[in-house]
């Protein structure tokens, strides 16, 4: 039997369980179109994404347990370009290597932050950036590089300052031994 046999079901809460495959269509349908609220892990869920905000968009499932794996694969994909680093080739590889470890951002911790200030994508987005620069400007010969590269929220990381919504504001290394070819992408700091 599947889930259309429970006429009166409201209520469909699976996150956080090993699952395997997509809600099944008859189930999706019944949560658009009816009153059966979903509540279910990324993976199990074909709600659409939209990466230009790094969320799920309104779809199959009304509440998506994020996962990081997921999450960062996404966002390689969309920021980064691929999802295989190796392909991107140069320092592309090592950015999106660091970018795509859950281990480099202490954000993730304890999982995906679900009430994250500024919002994750935009911290992600800002990290990447500044990470690319950090490694095509040689960074690890920069006079001060306390804090960078490494897992440490990057609003902390030496010479930046970000607002309470962990927005970066200020990027202030000056006589740090900077080389190499001026950042391109820095003007997508926001």
């Amino acid at each position: 039997p599947d889930l259309n046999s429970l006429s009166h079901l409201e209520l469909l809460s699976l996150p956080s369980n090993s699952l395997i495959g997509i809600i099944p269509d008859d189930a999706c349908a019944k949560s658009t179109s009816d009153n059966l609220f979903i509540n279910a892990d990324a993976a199990n869920c074909p709600n659409d994404f939209d990466t230009s905000t790094g969320t799920y968009q309104t779809g199959c499932c009304d509440n998506i347990l994020y996962d990081v794996g997921i999450y960062l694969n996404k966002f390689a994909a969309a920021v980064l370009g691929d999802t295989n680093c190796q392909a991107l080739g140069g320092t592309e590889t090592t950015v999106c290597d660091y970018m795509m470890n859950p281990a480099n951002h202490d954000i993730f911790t304890h999982g995906f932050p679900e009430d994250f200030p500024g919002g994750v994508w935009h911290w992600l987005q800002e990290r990447a950036i500044l990470v690319r620069m950090y490694l095509n400007s040689s960074g690890s010969s920069w006079s001060n590089n306390a804090g960078w590269f490494s897992n440490t929220n990057h609003c902390t990381w030496a010479g930046v300052t970000c607002t309470d919504s962990f927005q970066v504001t200020r990027l202030a290394t000056p006589n740090n031994q900077l080389a190499g070819a001026f950042p391109p992408d820095l003007n997508s700091l926001s």
